[in-house]
Parts: C-alpha cells; sequence; structure tokens
C-alpha cells in the first residue's frame, strides 16, 4: 500500500510540473506573438510648448495643439501616457514676423514606442511683446447691507501692467475688478482677479496682467441712525424793568438729526445757542444756532425764537 501511495504521489508531482511547464510555455509565446506582430499605430493631440522665446517676443499666430503620431507594439501603445507627452518649438532664434520653426517631440515615452509630429513644421507669428500700466477700475456689485453706508473701494496695488503684442494693446481700454458687496464687512479685504477689457468692456484674449489680482477693500460704516427731535431755547439773562417772559414759540419745533445709533438713541432733545434776554423791553424774534453733540450732525443750523413779554 504505501508503494502505491508513493508511485500516486510520483504521478501527481509530475502532472504540476507538466501544466506549470506549459503555462509558461504559453506565455511566452504570447509574448513573442506581441512582439512579433507588426506595429501599431497610435495619433493623439498634444500641446505645444514654446521654449527659449525672448522675455520682449510673444507667439500670437500659433495652433493650440498639434497631432502626434505614436507607433509600436499594442502593448507599449497601451501604456503610452499621453497626457505627459508634448509637442516643443525652440524659439531661442525667433524674431519678430511671420515664420516656420521645426517640432520635437518630448516626454516620457514608453520602451518600444516612437512619437513623431504629423508636422515636423508649423507656421508661427511672433510679435513684439508691450507693456503699458493701467488703473484698476473697481466695480462693486451686489447692495450692501442697510446696516452699512457704502463710501467708495480702494485697490492695492492702485495700478498694474498690462502685457500684450503691439497690435492688440490699442484694443485695451481697462482693467477692471469687481467685487461683490452682497455680504462685505467693514475691515474686510477680498482677492479679486483682474480683466483687461476692450471696446464694451468685452474681455479681450492673449492679454496678461501683472499682477493676475489685486487686493479690494470696500470703505464702509455703520449708517447713521435718524430721528427727530425737539429743539428746546436756551435763555440767558433777564428783559429790562419789571418784564418777564410771558411766553415763546419757536420755528421749526422739531429738526431732523442723525449719528451714530448709541449717540442719537441717547438724546431727548436739541438745545438751541444763547438767547440772550439781557435789555429786552418788547416782544422780539431771534435766529440763532443748535448745539449738535459731537458725533451728531443735521442739516438745520438755525432756528427762529420768538419772545412775548409781559409787565
Amino acid at each position: 500500500m504505501s508503494e502505491f501511495a508513493a508511485e500516486l504521489a510520483k504521478r501527481k508531482e509530475s502532472l504540476l510540473l507538466f501544466v506549470a511547464s506549459t503555462a509558461i510555455a504559453f506565455l511566452m509565446f504570447v509574448q513573442l506573438q506581441d512582439d512579433l506582430l507588426p506595429d501599431k499605430e497610435r495619433e493623439f493631440e498634444a500641446v505645444i510648448e514654446f521654449q527659449n522665446l525672448s522675455g520682449d517676443l510673444i507667439v500670437t499666430q500659433r495652433p493650440e495643439r498639434i497631432t502626434l503620431l505614436a507607433s509600436g507594439s499594442q502593448r507599449a501603445l497601451d501604456d503610452l501616457d499621453t497626457a505627459r507627452v508634448k509637442a516643443v518649438v525652440d524659439m531661442s532664434q525667433a524674431e519678430a514676423g511671420v515664420a516656420r520653426y521645426d517640432v520635437t517631440v518630448d516626454g516620457p515615452i514608453s520602451r518600444g514606442v516612437m512619437v513623431i509630429p504629423t508636422r515636423n513644421v508649423i507656421d508661427l507669428g511672433v510679435e513684439v511683446l508691450e507693456h503699458k500700466p493701467f488703473e484698476v477700475n473697481v466695480q462693486a456689485a451686489g447692495m450692501v447691507s442697510d446696516v452699512f453706508e457704502y463710501r467708495g473701494v480702494a485697490a492695492e496695488p492702485s495700478t498694474v501692467t498690462v502685457n500684450a503684442a503691439a497690435s492688440i494693446m490699442p484694443s485695451v481700454k481697462s482693467v477692471r475688478a469687481i467685487v461683490d458687496l452682497t455680504d462685505a464687512l467693514p475691515n474686510t479685504t477680498y482677492t479679486v482677479r483682474l480683466e483687461p477689457l476692450g471696446e464694451g468692456d468685452q474681455p479681450l484674449a492673449g492679454v496678461t496682467v501683472e499682477p493676475a489680482e489685486v487686493v479690494v477693500r470696500p470703505v464702509l460704516s455703520v449708517a447713521p441712525q435718524i430721528r427727530n427731535l425737539l429743539v428746546v431755547p436756551k435763555f440767558v439773562n433777564s428783559p429790562s424793568g419789571t418784564s418777564t417772559v410771558k411766553s415763546y414759540t419757536i420755528e421749526p419745533t422739531q429738526i431732523e438729526v442723525r449719528g451714530e445709533g448709541d449717540t442719537i438713541s441717547r438724546l431727548r432733545m436739541i438745545e438751541t445757542e444763547d438767547v440772550d434776554l439781557s435789555g429786552l423791553s418788547s416782544n422780539q424774534t431771534f435766529t440763532v444756532g443748535i448745539r449738535l453733540p459731537e458725533g451728531v450732525e443735521s442739516d438745520t443750523e438755525t432756528v427762529q425764537v420768538t419772545v412775548e413779554l409781559e409787565d
């Protein structure tokens, strides 16, 4: 029985070795077949990178992308990361004007893959790059809360540099920054991206602004409170002789005042400047100013006080 078991184990081991060797042979066959197959081709689009361009030049006429052709085994093409492959144009010898430039390919390319541009040469238009200062035009959008009073807005920096091709620069009319004041609070700032604009406030392509963003600070203050308060005359000294004040009238009897909420809420009346009765012997009307506490304003500057005497 033991000899039979040993023989059976030996046959099982031989069978496992046969299966394993067959699988390895099959995989090698598949790999060999893949390598022996003719190359496959794959087209894809890539961005164009302009290298070594002088800082005083800009490419204005150009294709946005170019078609590249990759060839190799199917497996190698499948492994190719096309997003990292780019077309490159060396601009070290570029001058203003339209000319032809060679296109090369750069990027991590899988082993066994060849990538070439479908066009080895492309026509490019190059212009002189101009620089011009512009004041930032800050435009406020949205409604400020009724709690606050909007007094304007400031940008930092207030002047920026616009960079554009010589043919485009005359079309630049302004640089705009839009700030939304809907939720604005005092002493807050906003970082706002700038927009170069042409005629009719139309955004311009191919134009850059340095810096690209500015810090905008809305100028807000607590909105003044408004109240109507009684005006009370302040009499000083006495009429002549035995005369006394029988009555008086004041016009207007109330005036509108405005100021910060805490200050306005504490007021009960507004007093006039001194109404001097010394030596007064008959009825008289006085025009006097009003005394406003600090931080309180009014469009009314004077009132008329008419005094009636009696003996």
